[in-house]
């Protein structure tokens, strides 16, 4: 599998760096980090709106609610591995319940962990990675490139929620 971020023929981006940012990030976890109680069968492929009835959701709402910007990265990067990933087009989901970045945001927010606020700043940690790398694309556009692999998604997260950790 090639280890290079692109958008593009003409711009390539090592994967290395993001991972040594992955690495840092885990290594400076200081407790357990977020995990979701992901539905699993059935409820990945009904309309997201639906979520918000699954019983995990029950209880702990207001912890739920409190999650950072890392935790809401993390249970995004949670359901990608889960549930899969995907380049959508202009949907957020494929028929068979995988995802891309935002589509996996709005299960984390459907599911009742963090608020809208929660997911927009963790948004802006994922564009900060970007720009960083020299891709100028808002994240949903980059999720599109035809380069960009299940491994570049889910290591893009984990560099972000270790920038949304150290802010």
């Amino acid at each position: 599998m090639d280890d290079t971020i692109t958008t593009s023929p003409d711009l390539d981006i090592a994967g290395a760096d993001l991972v040594r940012a992955t690495e840092r990030y885990l290594a400076a976890q200081s407790s357990e980090p977020a995990q979701a109680r992901l539905p699993r069968g059935l409820w990945r492929v009904l309309p997201d709106r639906l979520l918000s009835l699954h019983p995990a959701r029950r209880g702990e709402a207001v912890a739920r609610l409190r999650i950072t910007p890392a935790d809401h990265l993390a249970l995004t990067a949670a359901v990608l591995e889960q549930w899969g990933w995907a380049q959508t087009g202009t949907r957020l989901r494929t028929v068979g319940g995988r995802r891309c970045i935002l589509g996996a945001q709005r299960v984390v927010f459907h599911l009742g962990y963090g608020t809208e606020d929660t997911a927009t700043t963790a948004g802006t940690y994922i564009n900060a990675v970007l720009r960083a790398h020299g891709i100028p694309d808002p994240y949903p556009r980059w999720n599109e490139h035809p380069h960009v692999t299940p491994t570049h998604a889910l290591t893009l997260l984990r560099t972000a929620a270790t920038e949304a950790t150290r802010a």
